[in-house]
């Protein structure tokens, strides 16, 4: 499958600068076409970061200035919303949360795509 893109998926940055910086430096480096962020980016400098990559990012629980992120992401053309958000980089489809509380409801929520697999499950 040679059109397969390389996708990083990160999620929990809490605003680390020096985290955030080292995982763009090894996107760049490894040609990563597309980033998922699965929440708690935190603050619109920290998103900022991210600037000139293609991110597709939800709010997560500790994104406390919403607004604000969501008017950075706009201006720098990054996908923030609520989750859950759905996006297809092709060849995948790609369901983001950040979480969904008990263990129950995460696998409630495998239901409806049972094909899918999950990260840090």
């Amino acid at each position: 499958m040679s059109n397969v893109k390389r996708i990083a998926v990160v999620s929990d940055s809490h605003d680390n600068l020096e985290a955030i910086s080292l995982f763009i430096e090894h996107v760049k480096k490894e040609n990563i076409e597309a980033i998922i962020h699965a929440g708690d980016i935190v603050s619109p400098f920290a998103l900022r970061m991210f600037k000139g990559l293609k991110l597709y990012a939800v709010f997560g629980n500790n994104d406390g200035e919403k607004l604000l992120l969501k008017k950075a992401a706009d201006e720098l053309g990054i996908t923030l919303e609520e989750q859950p958000l759905f996006v297809t980089i092709e060849p995948y489809s790609i369901a983001v949360i950040h979480g969904v509380g008990s263990l129950e409801k995460h696998r409630n929520l495998r239901r409806p795509w049972p094909r899918a697999g999950t990260l840090g499950s």
